[in-house]
């Protein structure tokens, strides 16, 4: 019983014992447990450390965060001035841009202006120059009529000369031929004198061979004929002095008819000397009959000369009234374009002193955007 006493007792002491060491066992997992812990709370009070300063630090930044908030606020409250900036500044850039091109086409039309009144002076100084154009056309008009007139008058003064030049050559050549007519007839006379003659005394041969003494002649009555004619060997007959007497009948009336002939020609040419000198008195040309062909030809040289003069100053009247009126519509252009020039810069500069308003509107508008914005971009 003692032992059983004793090895209960033992067992309750291991019993005890194993309790203990199981305490001790837990008290040591505790106190690894409560190291363990320990450490755990280190870390943690090392976090709540961490925390605390990362909290503190959240509510700085919450701060911020509020502070950032309100300036986002106010940024987006400005978002549109950034918007309206930039279309100011497009605005301007189009002003400008519009101010430039305004000022450019000034400067061009100025220039063109300038450039325009200065031929407008030119203009004006040439018509100046060209007033009278068109006043001398009527008299060289009427010059060059009396100049054709003159020139009709010297060709039929010249025709005329021409033919009294043919009718002088048929003129001689008729006197030759009444000359050589007139021969003509008087040789067919004497041959035909000749010829009678012959002819009478062969019949008073005939005659003489008829006569008897005591019987009176037929011819002059006498009864005695002591020396009657003697009958010629040679005797014409009736026939040949018919044809005597034909030929110069006709030999006559040749004659005749050239000098009838050399009277017409002589008298034509009385006409044409008569002619001649009414033209050349007409014509104011002082010249002998012998030298009128002549003067004639130096009168159409000197005429001819005249007319192409004419015609050259003609010419060039007609150029300078077509230049005149060409002037006076240029002029009139150029007016137009003056005007239209003066109009246009007039309109410019309003424009470019409306633009630089605008220009400095804008320029104002954007210095005041940008002073009050936060940052200088969008």
């Amino acid at each position: 019983a003692f032992l059983e006493e004793k090895i209960k007792d033992i067992n309750s002491q291991i019993t005890t014992l194993s309790k203990a060491q199981s305490e001790a066992n837990n008290i040591i997992n505790t106190k690894n447990a409560l190291a363990l812990r320990q450490n755990e709370l280190n870390a943690k009070n090392e976090l709540s450390l961490n925390l605390k300063k990362l909290l503190e630090e959240q509510n700085g930044k919450t701060c911020e965060a509020e502070k950032l908030g309100q300036e986002i606020a106010d940024i987006k409250a400005f978002l549109s001035d950034y918007s309206i900036r930039e279309a100011e500044r497009r605005k301007l850039s189009e002003a400008t841009n519009n101010l430039n091109e305004d000022k450019k086409i000034l400067e061009q039309s100025i220039e063109k202006r300038s450039t325009s009144k200065a031929r407008t002076d030119e203009l004006s100084e040439e018509l100046r120059k060209l007033e009278n154009a068109g006043e001398q056309r009527a008299r060289l008009e009427l010059s060059k009529a009396e100049a054709v007139t003159r020139m009709s008058g010297i060709t039929e003064l010249q025709s005329v000369i021409a033919q009294l030049e043919k009718l002088t050559a048929e003129r001689e050549k008729t006197e030759e031929k009444y000359r050589l007519s007139r021969e003509n007839a008087s040789a067919a006379e004497t041959q035909y004198i000749h010829i009678r003659n012959a002819f009478l005394d062969a019949q008073a041969g005939f005659i003489a061979l008829t006569l008897e003494d005591g019987v009176p002649c037929r011819v002059c009555g006498s009864v005695h004929h002591p020396s009657p004619a003697q009958m010629p060997d040679d005797a014409p007959t009736q026939e040949q002095l018919e044809n005597a007497e034909e030929s110069m009948k006709n030999a006559r009336e040749a004659q005749e008819r050239v000098s009838k002939e050399a009277a017409e020609i002589k008298e034509k040419c009385e006409s044409r000397e008569a002619r001649i000198t009414e033209l050349a008195k007409q014509l104011d040309i002082t010249a002998e009959m012998h030298s009128v062909k002549s003067a004639a030809q130096a009168a159409m040289k000197e005429t001819q000369q005249l007319m192409a003069q004419l015609d050259r100053d003609i010419c060039e009247e007609d150029g300078r009234i077509a230049r005149k009126k060409e002037l006076s519509l240029l002029s009139e252009e150029i007016r137009k374009e003056e005007a239209a020039l003066q109009e246009l810069v007039s309109e410019l500069e309003k424009r470019i002193a409306a633009g630089e308003i605008q220009i400095k509107a804008h320029n104002q508008n954007i210095s005041a955007l940008s002073e009050k914005l936060l940052y200088p971009t969008l």
